[in-house]
C-alpha cells in the first residue's frame, strides 16, 4: 500500500475515485461495504483517513491498526489527515472531483465522516452497546472484526512466571486507544506468520496488592522473549471479572480453570486464521 504524508504528494496524481472516512471508528457497516466498493470502482482509488486531534477522543483503531485493516480490505493508496486539516484537504479534493468524462470521483464519505467533519455518534453508540453489560463481550458482532490492541512488549514484574503462566506485558502505542473493561479474556496473537491462542488479563492484579492497570497476555505454546517488539492482541471473548484471591495458591487454581475455559471458548469460536492476515475479519 502506498502511504502519502500530505495532500501535496498527490496533486499530480489523477485518482479515479476518492473515498474518505473517519476510520478510527470503523465498524461493521463500513467493513462490509469496502470490499464491494473496491470491486465496483476501477483504476487508482485514494482512501483519505481523517483522524481526531482532540486528546479526549477515544480511538477504536490506532493509526497502525487503521492502516493494517484498510490494507487487508484492499486499499492501495492511503492518505491520513487530521480533523483540522480536513477542510483544506476537502477543498483540494473538490477541485478534481470530475474526470474528463464528467464522472463524479468523490470524495465518497464513510464511517461517520461528512463535509463538515467527523460525526462521532457512531463511536458513542458503539460505546453504549459495548459497555452496557461488562459481563458480556461481543464487540466483534458490532465491529465485523475481532477487536485489536497493538502495543509494545515491555518488562513486567515476572510474577506470572512463578505461577506457571508467563505473560507478555503490552503497552498500547496510543493513550487514546479504547481498552476493554478490566477482566480476563480470550484472544489470539500473530508472531512471525503464526497465530497463537492467548489468555489476556486487564486489571490491577488485586491478589498481589498492586494498583497500576496492566495488560498481560499468556500465550499458549509460546516461550520466546520478545521485549521491545510490537504485537497485536485480538480479543475474542470474556471469561470473568478480575478477582481478589485469598492466596497465590487459590489464584493458581483459578488460572488452571481459566486456561481450560479459554481454550474451550476459542475452539467454539472457530476463528479462521491465515498466515497472510494481519486482522481477524468476520466472514
Amino acid at each position: 500500500m502506498q502511504n502519502y504524508s500530505s495532500i501535496k504528494e498527490i496533486r499530480d496524481h489523477d485518482f479515479r475515485h476518492i473515498i474518505a472516512g473517519a476510520f478510527f471508528q470503523m465498524q461493521k457497516s463500513c467493513i462490509s461495504r469496502l470490499p464491494e466498493i473496491n470491486l465496483l470502482v476501477s483504476g487508482d482509488v485514494l482512501y483519505v483517513d481523517v483522524y481526531p486531534v482532540d486528546t479526549h477522543h477515544q480511538l477504536l483503531l490506532s493509526a497502525h491498526e487503521r492502516i493494517g485493516l484498510l490494507r487487508q480490505l484492499g486499499t492501495e493508496h492511503y492518505l491520513a489527515v487530521s480533523s483540522t486539516e480536513w477542510p483544506e484537504v476537502l477543498n483540494e479534493l473538490r477541485k478534481r472531483n470530475t474526470c474528463s468524462q464528467g464522472i463524479y470521483k468523490g470524495p465518497f464519505f464513510l464511517s461517520g465522516l461528512g463535509e463538515k467533519g467527523t460525526d462521532i455518534s457512531l463511536l458513542k453508540n458503539f460505546l453504549s452497546l459495548a459497555f452496557s453489560d461488562t459481563g458480556v463481550f461481543n464487540w466483534q458482532k458490532h465491529l465485523g472484526y475481532y477487536f485489536p490492541l497493538r502495543g509494545k512488549v515491555v518488562y513486567g514484574n515476572k510474577i506470572g512466571r512463578t505461577l506457571g503462566y508467563p505473560t507478555l506485558n503490552i503497552e498500547p502505542h496510543d493513550s487514546r486507544k479504547l481498552i476493554p473493561p478490566m477482566g480476563v479474556y480470550t484472544g489470539l496473537i500473530k508472531h512471525n506468520g503464526q497465530w497463537f491462542k492467548t489468555m489476556i488479563n486487564i486489571g490491577i492484579r488485586p491478589t498481589l496488592d498492586l494498583s497500576k492497570v496492566t495488560i498481560e497476555a499468556h500465550v499458549f505454546g509460546f516461550s520466546k522473549e520478545i521485549y521491545g517488539e510490537d504485537i497485536t492482541l485480538h480479543f475474542a471473548g470474556r471469561i470473568r471479572d478480575e478477582m481478589r484471591f485469598p492466596s497465590l495458591d487459590e489464584l493458581k487454581k483459578q488460572l488452571k480453570i481459566d486456561q481450560k475455559d479459554a481454550l474451550l471458548n476459542l475452539e467454539k469460536e472457530n476463528i479462521k486464521t491465515s498466515r497472510d492476515d494481519e486482522f481477524l475479519i468476520l466472514s
